[in-house]
């Protein structure tokens, strides 16, 4: 489980490159980007409790069951691969609503 710090630095990484998109597709459209960068930075924030509660279920359980240290490394990194593409499916949503959304009047 030494890679474990490659899953945060992707979350993290695809988050504030969502967070910075959004920003500049909200401020095209004439709304506040600082309001479009919470909802990608929220995401991410519970992508990686997501992630940090696989990684320290799988320590634990790792643990008081040493046999199955396999099997749970095998679960851990699919888990997080499941995270990341959820992260990614929900942030791909917003952002095709958000383009759909009609321009800010004023």
């Amino acid at each position: 489980m030494g890679q474990a710090y490659l899953y945060l630095l992707a979350l993290l990484f695809v988050g504030f490159v969502a967070a910075h998109t959004f920003a500049r597709l909200a401020a095209s459209k004439g709304y506040q980007g600082g309001k479009a960068k919470r909802y990608p930075i929220l995401l991410m924030i519970a992508a990686i409790s997501a992630a940090v509660l696989l990684f320290l279920g799988a320590i634990l359980l790792g643990l008081a069951m040493p046999h199955w240290q396999n099997p749970l490394q095998v679960v851990f990194h699919v888990g997080n691969w499941f995270v990341i593409a959820v992260n990614l499916l929900v942030l791909n949503l917003a952002y095709k609503n958000m383009k759909a959304a009609p321009d800010a009047k004023g």
